[in-house]
C-alpha cells in the first residue's frame, strides 16, 4: 500500500462558488498487485521448424489472430508466477489496470461539494 504519495509539487489552487481561490495539497492512496495468467493465443499462421524430440519450435516469426486485450485472459489461469511453471513461455504481454473506485457523495463532485460548504459557512480552507 503506497499512502499519502503526493501528486504534484507545483502550486495548485481551486476555486470556491464564492470566487475565492484557495491552494490544494494533491495526494493519493494506492495499492499495486500483479497477477499472472497462463493461456493459449491462436496462431493464423507460423513458419519454421518443428523438433519433436525437444518439443521445440524454431521459428523467425508468427501471426496471432486479432487480441482483444479487454478479454483476453478471462477464462486463462491464474499462477503464482513464471519461474514455477513447467512450460517455457513464448509470447509475454502486460497490462496496467487502474480501476476507478471514486464514488460521489450526493450532487456534484467532492471539490464541488467542498467549495459549496465552505462558501455556506464562510470558512477558508486549510
Amino acid at each position: 500500500m503506497h499512502e499519502n504519495q503526493i501528486l504534484s509539487t507545483e502550486e495548485t489552487y481551486a476555486q470556491a462558488t464564492n470566487g475565492n481561490f484557495f491552494r490544494l495539497m494533491l495526494f493519493a492512496n494506492y495499492v499495486v498487485k500483479e497477477r499472472l495468467k497462463l493461456g493459449r493465443i491462436p496462431l493464423q499462421q507460423m513458419r519454421g521448424f518443428l523438433d519433436h524430440q525437444k518439443q521445440q519450435v524454431t521459428t523467425r516469426g508468427f501471426t496471432t489472430g486479432v487480441i482483444d486485450t479487454q478479454n483476453v485472459g478471462e477464462d486463462w489461469e491464474i499462477i503464482p508466477s513464471l519461474e514455477r511453471l513447467a512450460v517455457r513461455t513464448l509470447l509475454t504481454m502486460s497490462s496496467q489496470v487502474c480501476p476507478m473506485r471514486f464514488e460521489p457523495q450526493g450532487k456534484g463532485t467532492k471539490s464541488e461539494n467542498l467549495a459549496s460548504n465552505l462558501a455556506s459557512t464562510n470558512q477558508s480552507p486549510s
